[in-house]
């Protein structure tokens, strides 16, 4: 799986007066660090280019509060505990890459979602659901990785 940033080429290559019935889509080659390559066609004017390398089933991203990204894999789809959360870290403009993918919290039951929310007391939390409940961890900035123990996670099941 590879994460992808598209954005605007530069703004002599994009065509203003395109109607939208008029969209032309051109192929862009992309090729993976393992020299497999595929064809994506993107609205003409825009480019592509690989963020990320290595993830498997990404689904859910989301901003932590000291600026990193989080994104959830899922693995695959069957019911396993292969599931990771990752911090994409490094993020390069110039090349549109990240610098590293830090793998922050392993064998997850499907993470389905990442968030993170900041109580009134100003305790950050990340709120992470998997198949079958509902966790929550205490958030630490700059922590790469999480670990799970009595003291750090409190499981909030979800019944019905």
């Amino acid at each position: 799986m590879i994460f992808v940033a598209a954005h605007a080429a530069a703004p002599s290559r994009v065509q203003e007066k395109a109607a939208p019935d008029a969209l032309r889509l051109e192929p862009h080659t992309i090729t993976l660090s393992s020299g497999k390559k595929f064809s994506l066609n993107l609205p003409q004017g825009f480019d592509i280019t690989i963020a990320a390398q290595g993830l498997k089933r990404v689904r859910f991203m989301a901003k932590s509060p000291d600026g990193r990204i989080f994104v959830t894999d899922m693995y695959n789809r069957a019911d396993n505990s292969r599931g990771t959360v990752y911090i994409l870290e490094g993020w390069d403009r110039k090349s549109g890459t990240f610098a590293r993918v830090v793998p922050y919290l392993q064998h997850l039951r499907n993470p389905n979602d990442v968030a993170f929310y900041t109580d009134p007391a100003g305790q950050p939390w990340l709120y992470l659901p998997l198949t079958d409940k509902l966790e929550r961890f205490r958030f630490h900035s700059g922590e790469d990785h999480l670990q799970r123990s009595l003291k750090s996670w409190l499981p909030i099941r979800i019944t019905g």
